[in-house]
């Protein structure tokens, strides 16, 4: 799974702002919008684990292993890491 150009999400403490995060770059854009942000992203072919991944890279640096959508499935959550491994 790859990073797309941009993904779309909302802010924790306004969920009625739609954020636009581009890839590489630091932040977001608030954006206005008549679709949610799961639309937006399902037009572009966006799924849950690469906005995640987005959203760690915006706020964290693209660096860090939370900004690699290898880390997360599909639907957002967690792939499972095998301990002792």
């Amino acid at each position: 799974m790859n990073l797309p150009q941009r993904a779309f999400a909302t802010l924790p403490e306004n969920p009625k702002q739609i954020i636009m995060i581009t890839r590489y770059q630091r932040g977001y854009t608030a954006i206005d919008s008549q679709l949610s942000a799961d639309e937006l992203n399902a037009l572009s072919g966006v799924n849950k684990g690469q906005v995640e991944a987005m959203l760690a890279g915006s706020m964290f640096g693209w660096s860090v292993p939370a900004a690699n959508p290898n880390m997360y499935l599909e639907d957002g959550s967690l792939v499972e890491s095998k301990k002792g491994h």
